[in-house]
């Protein structure tokens, strides 16, 4: 049988029996007696003539060495056995009958050997690619080797099936001849579709004819396609019109572009801009989510929902073990941060469950500060992967004027009144505002 590469020598031990040498046989250098044979051919065909595809199939191409018989005596031969040895010379075939005799014998035995095309289709038992790699092309992928003879004389078909899998891949598997390519070597190509991965089984099957006309040699192989998950970062978004005042209209969010994939800390115009007024006045306060709420803090900022769309991953597929979530805010310019947040709490809060940020300001305190708002999943970053992604938050404490207060030294007590002589001054009236005027006429010994 004919494998494609080079053969190797063959050898079939007692291949001749019961041989017994003739009289008078020499004996050789081991003092044994020497039977020799004789291998010669007397016949080679083949049903395809001496040229078919452009290959040398004469006779004296089969063998590289051999055949030969040689036989192993004790003193004198007699039931001896003979060994049969040969090496085929590759890319040749036919069926040659050969004659067998012993020297110094009239014994002739005929042995016909046939040499035949063993079809090896060479294709990847594994191919292993990771997600989102697109379009692929593995060039000089699937082959046949031991079709001797020119290319386009092999007479060879190739098909390819996705068995399992299919819905990896936006363009299924194929075979291709390429410009580049070898000469009867094929490509395989395919598309993945984006954000998938698991395990694909393909069916690679290849049929040629026989030049010698034993029929259709045929032959398949099962590729697998491993297609390695890689995490893809989580995805969150900013609701633009978050409630948080009272007058919304006046005081609200505002959306900027989203933020673009450079280093968190760069100034960018990009992410939210939430203004609030000092002291968070005007503020429509709600709960403060999670297990900790912000107990003591005078002026709370409580903004439900700012956050949406959380998710681990833009993966329609995403990595089968749960994820964790966690949001993470930084400032940008901590000096201004640290002024306009109540120390006790330096930075805001996030809930993931309900997208609602909470954050407690400094008493009489104005400014912007800018913070980067991270959200990390547990999916980590193997093959290349992403488990972040980031957004900027503008915090913007409005300036408000706060009125003017004082307070009146009281009781205040007239022993004897003089109406000429009663003093003018400012008291309380009714709003907590400041009235200017004198106070009504009090009766004698009044006390204010």
């Amino acid at each position: 049988l004919y494998d494609g590469s080079s053969p190797p020598p063959l050898s079939v031990v007692n291949f001749l029996e019961g041989i017994t040498s003739p009289e008078h046989s020499r004996l050789g250098a081991d003092g044994n007696e020497e039977v020799l044979f004789s291998v010669t051919a007397v016949r080679h065909t083949t049903l395809r003539p001496p040229t078919f595809h452009g290959l040398d199939i004469a006779l004296a191409s089969l063998m590289f060495s051999g055949p030969n018989v040689t036989s192993t005596c004790r003193v004198d031969c007699v039931n001896a056995s003979g060994t049969l040895r040969l090496q085929q010379n590759p890319r040749v075939y036919g069926v040659v009958e050969y004659a067998v005799q012993m020297l110094g014998s009239d014994l002739v035995h005929n042995i016909t050997i046939e040499s035949r095309m063993l079809l090896n289709l060479v294709a990847p038992i594994v191919l292993v690619v990771q997600e989102d790699q697109g379009a692929m092309v593995f060039p000089d992928a699937v082959f046949v080797e031991g079709v001797p003879g020119p290319v386009a004389l092999q007479g060879c078909s190739f098909s390819l099936t996705t068995m399992l899998g299919s819905a990896l891949f936006a363009t299924p598997p194929h075979l291709t001849t390429r410009e580049n390519g070898t000469a009867g070597k094929n490509a395989v190509e395919y598309t993945l579709a984006p954000n998938m991965f698991g395990n694909a089984s393909i069916l690679v099957s290849a049929e040629c004819d026989d030049p010698d006309a034993h029929g259709w040699l045929r032959q398949v192989v099962n590729v697998t396609l491993v297609v390695l998950p890689v995490n893809d970062a989580p995805f969150f978004l900013y609701n633009c019109s978050a409630p948080y005042h009272i007058a919304p209209a006046t005081v609200h969010t505002t959306c900027l572009p989203r933020c673009s994939a450079t280093a968190p800390g760069s100034a960018l115009a990009c992410g939210i801009l939430l203004p609030v007024e000092e002291n968070c006045a005007g503020c429509a306060l709600g709960p403060s989510p999670g297990p900790s709420p912000m107990e003591g803090c005078l002026f709370p900022l409580v903004v439900p929902g700012l956050v949406y769309a959380t998710a681990p991953s833009d993966s329609d597929a995403v990595i089968p073990e749960a994820q964790t979530l966690t949001f993470h805010i930084t400032p940008l310019s901590p000096s201004a941060a640290s002024r306009l947040l109540d120390a006790r709490f330096p930075t805001p809060t996030i809930d993931v469950a309900s997208g609602t940020l909470s954050a407690c300001l400094a008493p009489n305190q104005h400014g912007e500060a800018l913070f980067n708002v991270t959200l990390s999943d547990s999916g980590g970053r193997a093959r290349s992967g992403e488990d972040s992604s980031w957004e900027l938050l503008t915090l913007r404490i409005i300036r408000i004027n706060i009125r003017p207060s004082f307070s009146l030294m009281l009781p205040y007590t007239l022993s004897a009144f003089d109406e000429a002589a009663a003093p003018d001054f400012t008291y309380s009236c009714s709003g907590g505002y400041g009235c200017v005027g004198p106070p009504p006429l009090p009766e004698e010994d009044d006390a204010y």
